[in-house]
């Protein structure tokens, strides 16, 4: 009898000891699934918020270098809440976007008001950027439009590299080539005096036109510029063919043409003019002459024939909050 007692109160204390071993062992089963459930939503958080991230700054990117903005020029007037930004040039001509060609003028713009555009509008509040714009070719300095550096200890950011074409300078004539060689450019000038079918045709005129509007004249500035050695070499801008007007010549620096052309387009809303060269040195020194526009307002120091063609630049926009 007592036998059976002490059996029945062993197996009773073994029972408990196995359930209480169960016990222990289910909470370590829980607490270890508990722990992977925590890491893998922070790890479904943090990817989540790495991709939102990215997204943001791949679709800001986007909007910038492939989109003019609303209104298409935007830079041009007030700002308020219905602008949005963007950056890519409208064809003058055909009144059509050209993606990833970005205008200088909206660069400037967007420089300075970078905040007010940016945040609500192309970018939520909460995050950081900056804004960079690298060139390809090391002779020229990278245009920034918002320079911040982000904190040492910042967990995630992203960057959105975009390749495109600054559009600073717009070619309105090219006498180009041997200027020495006579009317190359295929134009038949309108000065009789200086086409190949009049017996008087001087082999060293050079003489293009390029077309105007009010609008270009309020908002550009306009340059005559050349790619070599000045000699004695005389130039006139004018309309029809410019019989009797008095020449000019050459200096080193850029010309400005702005107070010539807005004497000549007078009260008018689009005109034609024309460019004349005289080239008086030897052939061996020939040279091009360009007429170009930049935003109203550049600085001379800026324009620069090389940035007639400064090679691809890289949209450099980095986010991070």
């Amino acid at each position: 009898m007592n036998n059976r007692s002490f059996n029945e109160e062993y197996d009773g204390q073994a029972l408990s000891l196995d359930l209480m071993l169960g016990f222990v062992l289910l909470t370590v089963i829980i607490g270890i699934s508990a722990d992977a459930m925590d890491i893998a939503s922070y790890k479904m958080q943090d990817y989540s918020y790495r991709t939102t991230l990215d997204r943001l700054a791949v679709d800001a990117a986007d909007i910038l270098v492939k989109s003019p903005g609303s209104p298409g020029n935007w830079e041009k007037y007030g700002l308020d809440q219905a602008t949005i930004p963007g950056l890519a040039e409208i064809d003058a001509q055909t009144g059509r976007t050209v993606p990833n060609t970005v205008s200088i003028a909206k660069i400037n713009k967007l420089k300075e008001n970078y905040n007010y555009l940016i945040y609500g509008r192309i970018l939520p509040w909460g995050v950081n950027s900056s804004m960079i714009i690298y060139p390809s070719n090391n002779s020229f300095a990278p245009v920034s439009i918002m320079n911040n550096t982000p904190p040492v200890n910042v967990c995630d950011i992203v960057i959105a590299n975009r390749t495109v074409i600054l559009d600073f300078m717009h070619l309105k004539v090219a006498i180009c080539n041997n200027t020495h060689e006579g009317n190359v450019s295929a134009v038949e000038c309108a000065n009789p005096d200086h086409r190949s079918d009049n017996s008087s045709f001087k082999t060293e005129w050079k003489c293009n036109y390029f077309n105007l509007t009010r609008d270009e004249l309020d908002s550009s500035d306009f340059y005559l510029i050349t790619s070599g050695n000045i000699n004695k070499d005389e130039w006139v801008i004018g309309k029809a063919n410019c019989q009797n007007s008095t020449m000019s010549q050459f200096t080193s620096n850029p010309t400005c043409l702005n107070d010539k052309i807005k004497e000549l387009m007078g009260n008018n809303n689009k005109t034609l003019l024309w460019a004349h060269i005289l080239a008086q040195g030897s052939s061996n020194n020939a040279y091009d002459y360009y007429i170009v526009t930049v935003p109203k307002g550049t600085s001379p120091d800026m324009v620069n024939i090389n940035y007639l063609d400064t090679g691809p630049w890289f949209f450099v926009l980095s986010v991070w909050r």
